[in-house]
């Protein structure tokens, strides 16, 4: 008799609209991220659902949301989940190079064009 492989299955419900979140999330990490947005009169947060569809959620004081965990057989859609999850931070990190090279750049650029400026200068007499 072969082995039922299980996993945990967490759901959140934000205000009636629920969500399946995908493997490789860490439910107790996203609720101190809500809680942390909610106690600064709200922000939002990003997480990623069965499917690797990303969701961000405006989560403030007013906002209900409840998770919900159960034990259920292995979801094959879940394992996807992990390798676009990991796919997509990669992709993070590479646009983050890009963006702080590009403000370096830009940066550069400033500095430039300020050795280039003329300065000016003030003569106070007392």
């Amino acid at each position: 008799m072969s082995e039922v492989l299980t996993m945990v299955r967490t759901e959140i419900d934000v205000n009636g609209s629920r969500y399946l979140l995908a493997q490789g999330q860490d439910p107790e990490d996203l609720k101190q991220r809500m809680a942390a947005a909610a106690a600064a009169g709200g922000g939002f947060v990003d997480f990623i659902v069965v499917g690797g569809r990303a969701v961000s959620v405006l989560v403030s004081s007013a906002v209900r949301v409840i998770f919900s965990s159960e034990i259920i057989e292995l979801d094959e859609r879940d394992e996807l989940d992990e390798r676009d999850e990991l796919d997509e931070r990669d992709e993070l990190d590479e646009r983050d190079e890009l963006d702080e090279r590009d403000e370096l750049d830009e940066r550069d650029e400033l500095d430039e064009r300020d050795d280039d400026a003329p300065r000016e200068r003030r003569l106070v007499l007392v």
